[in-house]
């Protein structure tokens, strides 16, 4: 297994400035990320709230763990914009390390690289809307190489209804929308994706008191944003965007790894 000293050696880089943004949606000619709102608006009705966190990085963050990210957080990550009753919390560290907000983006440490448990992180709401039907989670997650959630495992929604029975469903539709490419890697489907996830909430007979939606990554990858909407219509269908296709990794050698690791600007 290779092992690497360099803390961060994977985080993408974006430009320093005192935009929060942390988000990317393209990167300039001198390979520096160029920061923006990458999701989808999805129409959840009147009765609907959104928590959208687009400040993930240490200069948005500051007072958090470093390196490898094991420490525990100060408080829970409160959204940029939207819903205020929204939380983003670690949930439990990882195999060498877990999340911290590192120089650009939500940073899964660790001193491996694999398909290598980085550590779970949920947004959680105690206090869904009424008659919350359905739920939609958008993700914007950057590659350890070829690896973004820990085992391929997709995020999962949690809920609790007023009686303390709690239940961990999987995503009723899902979609992998969004591809960019990072730089020195081209050919490599390697890059910043975005994903959406929708769940039917609407057969459960109980009132729900709380909702939390979990991500277990792998060590090295990077989360950009996160957007959280609930909405009290019921919809039979995906309200996502069309998926396109889903890469074709290829697995670097060790050559061509630092040779590629070596031309992306940090």
């Amino acid at each position: 297994m290779m092992r690497f000293s360099v803390a961060g050696i994977f985080t993408a880089a974006l430009t320093c400035s005192a935009h929060a943004v942390t988000t990317v949606v393209g990167y300039d000619e001198a390979d520096y990320a160029i920061t923006g709102y990458p999701f989808v608006e999805v129409d959840l009705g009147i009765s609907s709230s959104t928590a959208l966190w687009d400040g993930l990085s240490s200069d948005d963050l500051p007072g958090y763990p470093k390196f490898p990210g094991s420490g525990d957080w100060p408080s829970a990550i409160s959204p940029n914009s939207g819903n205020s009753t929204a939380v983003v919390e670690k949930v439990s560290n990882g195999a060498g390390g877990g999340a911290y907000p590192s120089s650009g983006s939500l940073y899964f440490g660790g001193q491996s690289l694999g398909d290598i448990d980085g550590g779970i992180i949920r947004a959680y709401d105690a206090t869904p809307i009424e008659d919350v039907a359905t739920v939609v989670f958008q993700i914007q997650i950057g590659d350890a190489l070829v690896w973004s959630f820990y085992q391929e495992q997709m995020p999962t929604l949690s809920y609790m209804t007023v009686s303390g029975a709690i239940a961990t469903i999987s995503a009723t539709y899902e979609s992998y929308y969004g591809m960019i490419e990072s730089p020195g890697y081209t050919g490599y489907d390697i890059g910043v994706r975005t994903y959406a996830f929708q769940w039917d909430l609407s057969g459960v007979e109980e009132e729900i008191s709380e909702i939390w939606v979990s991500v277990n990554a792998v060590q090295h990858a990077q989360i950009y944003g996160m957007q959280l909407d609930e909405g009290a219509v019921v919809y039979t269908e995906s309200i996502l965007p069309a998926s396109i296709p889903e890469p074709s990794f290829i697995l670097l050698g060790a050559i061509g790894m630092f040779g590629l690791l070596a031309r992306r600007r940090v």
